[in-house]
């Protein structure tokens, strides 16, 4: 049983410039909307701790700071970012102790955390899931939109999954358990917070990180911000134990956070409002998991709507990661499974949208009908159409053909299967042989890079002076990669009909745009992705640089300028100004590593 505490109050008095900060104070609308959704944790301020990293445009743009601050930390802002983020959870296990320490400042607020699926529990109803190691501290309100905020690194829940397992209360910091630490590590944070900014800036929705604080001992607290944080698992917790009330406020509340924040144009007392839902996050997440397949970003997508946002978007960073070729075949290995492959993604979220629409036809009817009975729903059907036309121009665009050259090229739906076709088999081809063993997972590698043999042919016919194909040597020249060795394909009758047949439809395409073809060359992206193993890599040198000469600001000034090196040229998203180089030696190695690692996984 969670004993009472008298809380007495550690908050010390803040200027009248960040006064912003004090709306997150725990408090949370989803506490008086749904009060079985959460459980509500005791928290006390920890003063141990350093800002290793502070967004100031996601800041800006909350309103958590004036327009017109520098990107600079001043000890002022840095008091009040560890006032209010440097928090741990009294949890069961604290609590089972006859006396609390005198040192534990309390905040006056509990902080909440809430439940929902996890396919890691045994309980597949979230009787037992939830945040594990994450509190939310509470909503932001700012012209209009309201942003949820949370933090993760704050302690173990009750909900990890180390403590189900385990059948006890854990200590915040114990390893005996897997997923039972309740910590962070720093390592992760910082990944997140550069893929994360990369990813909003290149118009992706996700999760974005405000905040991280170094706690010393390799771990520390970070603090996500969105618009609308929940997930579908918020959602289908409800549905999944068949309680209808409790899910209709959960969907009304998500709904007004909607129409609130502008994404939905339905108004919430309209009573054909589940179905406007239904075709709106249809369409959404059509659109999203077409653009993760054809991006090759990797995000471990499962029935339960757990590791994604309802909106949808990117949330939970621990195993996203974006491929520099299509590697279909990688899966993470989770110890216990193995997860879905990139392909597998847009099966994943097929699953999730059924799932949506019994949810949607439960809080309509009263009756929660199988999943089976919604497979040839007409949404499906749409679902599947929306997803083959979103990743078509996902594909086209990657190739250098602008959104006018598409809407012109839509006219040939027949030409363009036949090209999409070839190009799709010509991407999966892979090292032959069973999985090889990676860090974290099993992989049979991509062998070509498509898109740069794509890209490349507006050139050669410019220099040609003719619509005359190249020959087998240069198109394998151009799609060559570190996995392609030094194997002679010319031989390979099948392969060589392929890339024949591609160039055959890509000429046709180019036909059709004639003089536009120099504009198709305009638009054609170069710069390399930032794959995970480049992340992994760039993230030991950022930590590397502070070790061998730490200085404040260095950790800030590396994350920026990986974050900036990958903005698009027309993206108004991140930081647009110019950023000095504070460290040229380990600025340039982690360069050097985008650069070697930029066609792994």
């Amino acid at each position: 049983m969670t004993r009472s505490f008298a809380l007495k109050p550690s908050v010390r008095p803040a200027s009248e410039t960040y006064t912003v900060f004090d709306q997150l104070d725990g408090s949370h609308p989803w506490q008086q909307v749904l009060p079985s959704g959460s459980v509500l944790y005791p928290v006390r301020a920890i003063e141990k701790g350093q800002i290793t990293y502070f967004n100031f445009s996601l800041a800006k743009e909350m309103g958590l700071i004036p327009e017109n601050h520098d990107h600079t930390l001043n000890l002022e802002l840095e008091k009040k970012l560890i006032e209010t983020f440097n928090l741990r959870i009294i949890n069961e296990f604290d609590q089972e102790r006859p006396r609390l320490p005198d040192t534990w400042k309390l905040k006056p607020n509990a902080f909440m955390a809430t439940r929902y699926l996890q396919l890691q529990h045994s309980s597949k109803k979230g009787h037992t899931s939830g945040d594990g190691r994450s509190i939310w501290n509470g909503v932001v309100q700012r012209k209009g939109k309201v942003w949820d905020v949370s933090s993760r690194g704050t302690g173990v829940t009750r909900f990890a999954p180390g403590s189900v397992r385990a059948q006890k209360n854990l200590p915040t910091g114990g390893e005996q358990f897997g997923y039972g630490c309740g910590l962070a590590e720093l390592d992760e944070l910082y990944a997140s917070a550069v893929q994360s900014e990369i990813f909003h800036a290149q118009g992706i929705s996700t999760e974005r990180c405000l905040c991280i604080i170094d706690q010393g001992n390799g771990c520390g607290i970070g603090v996500r911000a969105g618009e609308n944080l929940l997930r579908p698992a918020h959602l289908f917790l409800y549905l999944k134990q068949n309680r209808h009330a409790e899910l209709k406020a959960a969907t009304d509340y998500f709904i007004e956070r909607q129409i609130q924040n502008g994404k939905f144009v339905f108004r919430n007392k309209d009573p054909r409002k589940y179905q406007y839902l239904a075709h709106s996050l249809s369409q959404d997440f059509s659109r999203f998991v077409a653009r993760l397949e054809a991006e090759n970003i990797f995000l471990w997508m499962e029935w339960d709507g757990d590791n994604i946002l309802m909106d949808p978007g990117i949330i939970d960073y621990g195993s996203i990661r974006q491929f520099g070729l299509h590697h279909a075949t990688y899966r993470y290995d989770d110890v216990e499974r193995f997860s879905t492959n990139l392909i597998e993604q847009k099966y994943k979220a097929y699953q999730v949208m059924k799932t949506m629409l019994q949810m949607t036809d439960f809080l309509e009817t009263g009756e929660r009908k199988s999943l089976s009975h919604f497979s040839r729903h007409p949404i499906m059907k749409k679902f599947i159409t929306n997803f083959g036309v979103a990743r078509l121009e996902q594909y086209l665009q990657q190739v250098g053909f602008s959104k006018a050259d598409i809407r012109i090229l839509q006219e040939h739906p027949r030409l363009l299967h036949q090209w999409e076709k070839r190009f799709i088999a010509l991407q999966r081809k892979r090292v032959s042989g069973s999985p090889r063993k990676v860090a974290d997972g099993v992989l049979s590698p991509a062998l070509f890079d498509v898109r740069n043999l794509l890209r490349a042919l507006p050139e050669h016919f410019l220099k040609a002076s003719s619509w005359e194909s190249p020959d087998l040597a240069w198109c394998l020249d151009k799609m060559k990669t570190p996995f392609s060795g030094k194997k002679n394909f010319s031989g390979n009758l099948s392969l060589r009909i392929l890339i024949r047949d591609l160039i055959s439809y890509h000429k046709r395409l180019l036909k059709i745009l004639n003089s536009r073809i120099p504009r198709s060359l305009q638009t054609t992206r170069t710069k390399p992705v930032l794959t995970g193993n480049a992340l992994i890599h760039a993230i030991a040198e950022i930590n590397a640089s502070n070790r061998r000469a730490p200085k404040a600001g260095r950790i800030q000034n590396l994350i920026e300028l990986l974050t900036l090196h990958f903005k698009p040229e027309n993206s108004a998203a991140g930081n647009s100004r110019p950023l000095e180089v504070k460290d040229p030696q380990a600025w340039q190695e982690i360069l050097n590593l985008i650069e070697l690692h930029r066609y792994s996984i």
